[in-house]
């Protein structure tokens, strides 16, 4: 019988958690740890192990050490029976016993190995499992390793299916700490990177300053910041991230959609700075399509078409460019649903409405 250890993180707790708790194993202990002291941890930690192992001795008197805790588990998986144990929100404990990796090492590598055992340890903090689990004193121990993504945004519109096709753009809401667009493509290659190396490399990606909207300040609601401001805050980065996903989803052979940046010369003696809101790579790193995305409250007209042949010129690996995709608000003009008549394989229009259907 296989016996593995393995480590997961996400920042969504709902389905994370709700995971675990479907549990297909014979014996199962799903503990979720707080942020209280290590003493609350371990005597939590009992009460729930003696619950699900039927050890009232364990509930009278709860260990008092993560030692004597790990010798509780070694008992509970001995009885020959597949056995999960479930470690959620790991960090909380692992503030508090800061040697608990070094135990942990030891105490798989002597005991737990041998045991019908599935240890997973979990948590909802990522930087904390890149940095002390899957990069720290527990790097090279685990079997495996699971990141759970936030919803998308087809899968976040299930929750309010009565919302119209603008209002769902709400749903997705930007990450005060990192930049847009072009962070985002650079963080999914990283996480892409890890599961495989031939995927193509950063210079692809490239990162522009971060154009966030001002923080609100101290004392001040969200809200009055947000909706005077709200087509900004859908434009950019969820409709251009909503875009990208869709993208993803119906272009053929595409690994990975996101911005790109970089210098773009209009004149013998003039460049710019400019944008693609998106551009999908092949597993080769060539660029299958670009795509102009606007929320805004004019129909996109024909030079969106002009604009993304010239810039598209300048990105590595767009020698042969397939697609444009057009996103809309508004809808477009009657120029460029022409242009996309004459050619539905080359010009692809889509408007909120079409990306819920």
């Amino acid at each position: 019988m296989k016996v593995t250890g393995t480590g997961s993180a996400g920042r969504r707790r709902c389905h994370r958690a709700a995971g675990r708790k479907r549990c297909s194993f014979k014996r199962c202990c799903y503990f979720e740890a707080t942020d209280t002291t290590e003493r609350n941890q371990l005597q939590a930690f009992s009460q729930e192990l003696a619950r699900v192992s039927g050890n009232q001795l364990l509930a009278e008197q709860p260990v008092a050490s993560w030692s004597a805790a790990l010798a509780a588990v070694a008992q509970f998986a001995s009885t020959g029976e597949r056995t999960l144990v479930v470690l959620d929100e790991f960090q909380y404990v692992a503030r508090q016993q800061p040697e608990l990796a070094t135990l942990l090492n030891t105490w798989w590598r002597t005991v737990g190995r041998d045991l019908p055992l599935v240890l997973v340890i979990a948590g909802s903090e990522v930087s904390f499992f890149r940095e002390e689990v899957l990069g720290g004193q527990m790097y090279g121990r685990r079997d495996g390793q699971l990141a759970l993504a936030p919803f998308d945004h087809r899968s976040a519109a299930l929750f309010v299916p009565g919302y119209s096709a603008e209002d769902k753009k709400l749903l997705l809401r930007p990450r005060r700490d990192r930049p847009r667009g072009g962070a985002q493509l650079a963080d999914r290659q990283q996480d892409r990177a890890e599961l495989s190396a031939d995927l193509p490399d950063a210079r692809r990606a490239r990162t522009p300053p971060a154009r966030r909207a001002a923080a609100p300040r101290d004392g001040q609601p969200e809200v009055e910041t947000v909706l005077p401001n709200l087509d900004a805050f859908v434009s950019k980065p969820a409709w251009e991230r909503i875009c990208q996903e869709h993208i993803g989803r119906h272009e053929p052979n595409a690994v990975f959609v996101g911005a790109w940046w970089g210098k773009v010369q209009f004149a013998p003696r003039r460049t710019e700075e400019r944008e693609l809101d998106a551009v999908a790579l092949d597993r080769a790193g060539d660029v299958l399509a670009t795509a102009s995305c606007k929320w805004t409250s004019a129909p996109m007209d024909y030079g969106e078409e002009k604009l993304l042949t010239q810039v598209e010129q300048h990105v590595p690996g767009a020698d042969d460019v397939r697609r444009h995709w057009f996103f809309s608000r508004a809808g477009f003009t009657d120029q460029l649903r022409r242009l996309a008549d004459s050619d539905l394989a080359r010009h692809r229009l889509v408007t909120p409405e079409d990306i819920y259907r």
